[in-house]
């Protein structure tokens, strides 16, 4: 990747996890829950955290917990009338990658496609 792309993609990526530590905040300060407790508690976790795991191209977030857990996110978000506009993005995301596999191996198994793997 040309080191300009390389430059915005890094900037995107550094201001997706601002918004989300001040989303994050807001809610915790509406739910009288400390924040910075809750902020530590994030980057202790050493392990997953900053795990380059996440940016594998083949990882998407079918994981049902996951989805639970950021649905939970804004549901807690609408009962103390805190928007939440990190998490739907998150969710949208996903399932549109969700759609487009779904949509190759359809393509694959009906012959429309022919895979050059």
């Amino acid at each position: 990747m040309p080191p300009r792309r390389s430059s915005n993609a890094n900037n995107a990526w550094h201001a997706t996890k601002i918004s989300f530590a001040n989303e994050l905040g807001l809610l915790c300060k509406a739910m009288g829950v400390d924040s910075h407790e809750v902020m530590n508690t994030l980057v202790s976790d050493t392990k997953l955290n900053i795990s380059p795991a996440y940016l594998n191209l083949d990882l998407h977030l079918a994981v049902p917990a996951c989805r639970r857990m950021l649905s939970a996110l804004r549901y807690a978000g609408r009962i103390v009338d805190i928007d939440t506009p990190c998490s739907m993005p998150v969710l949208q995301a996903n399932e549109n990658k969700f759609e487009v596999r779904f949509d190759l191996l359809q393509r694959l198994e009906s012959g429309v496609l022919v895979s050059w793997a």
